[in-house]
């Protein structure tokens, strides 16, 4: 039976220290994790998920379990830091791998060397180092970043989930590069940082807010204004989109619960046209793409609510600061 935790909405959050550089600075953090899904949240009975599993299912995550646990592969130390327990994150590599114990396994042994080796180094930077963007301060580092590489975290969806905004056509590569020092490398790092802290920091500030497992977030990313390549060399920003289209798949699968691309263009059909090929059937069914704001403005007002969804977008939700995760 699906479990599910009480609405919390007229309960104040929990205070919570920003993150330490590292869950390995600290392996016996305290563990934000609950196995209860949120009220409105459709995963309590989704197949696959930690309450309707099937028996040979079930098999398969104490195999995979076991064998983790053989290896020494603490996925303890990981899930708690993102506010969920070691079997939802078994589930997700287990349902990405189609359920096939050695994929799943090959595929968790590799996270875990690419999280202690990369994110120690990563979560120890402020996103503007790791953007290798220079400026003469960090508040104009962060600017430069917010102006032309916006990506923020704001307000949740019906179901509970961070909303992740993405205007990748207002993302100036080419003004990073050639004004404040950056490069498609340093870039690319810094998606990786923005991810980390999205997929690690807000989900797990997600789960404990609301006192429930909040599993995935909810992306709206708009086309308007797009340009090929984001302005880099085309060969640059193909390789670059396609580093983050990888990054999801072998470091964060299943965490995206839905993706809304809005006022796509003849730009955007022709990179989606390669970007799509990368991407597998259960991830391709998650993503909405529209046109214009009559088409996309009551979708995204149904699903997130016009009080949480950004006023950028036609909701009431007001976000203040710098447009970075």
């Amino acid at each position: 039976h699906q479990k599910a935790c009480t609405d919390t909405d007229d309960v104040a959050p929990l205070e919570r220290a920003s993150p330490p550089a590292s869950p390995l600075a600290s392996p016996r953090a305290e563990s934000t994790a609950s196995a209860e899904y949120h009220p409105s949240s459709a995963l309590g009975a989704a197949p696959g998920y930690l309450f309707s599993l099937t028996e040979p299912q079930r098999e398969k995550l104490h195999d995979l379990m076991a064998r983790c646990e053989g290896e020494g592969l603490v996925l303890s130390r990981w899930a708690n830091w993102a506010g969920e327990l070691p079997e939802q994150m078994g589930l997700r590599f287990l349902r990405a791998r189609a359920w096939v114990v050695r994929r799943a396994l090959h595929a968790l042994r590799h996270d875990l060397a690419w999280r202690s080796k990369l994110t120690l180094s990563l979560r120890s930077q402020e996103g503007f180092e790791s953007a290798g963007v220079r400026a003469d301060s960090p508040e104009e580092a962060c600017a430069a970043l917010s102006e032309n590489y916006p990506v923020w975290v704001e307000g949740h969806d019906r179901e509970g989930r961070p909303v992740v905004y993405k205007p990748f056509g207002q993302w100036n590569m080419d003004v990073l590069c050639n004004e404040f020092g950056a490069s498609p490398a340093s870039l690319g790092a810094y998606h990786t940082w923005a991810t980390d802290r999205i997929m690690n920091h807000h989900l797990s500030q997600a789960s404990r807010k609301s006192h429930c497992s909040v599993e995935q977030v909810v992306c709206v990313l708009d086309a308007a204004s797009l340009r090929w390549g984001f302005g880099l060399r085309s060969l640059d920003g193909i390789n670059l989109t396609i580093a983050m289209v990888k990054l999801d798949a072998d470091h964060y699968p299943e965490r995206l619960g839905k993706m809304f691309i809005i006022n796509v263009n003849p730009v955007f059909q022709r990179g989606w046209a390669i970007i799509s090929r990368f991407l597998d059937k259960n991830t391709r069914e998650k993503i909405n793409i529209y046109t214009d704001k009559e088409s996309w403005g009551p979708v995204l007002r149904e699903a997130i609510g016009k009080d949480q969804l950004s006023v950028e977008y036609g909701g009431d939700h007001v976000y203040s600061g710098y447009r970075i995760p």
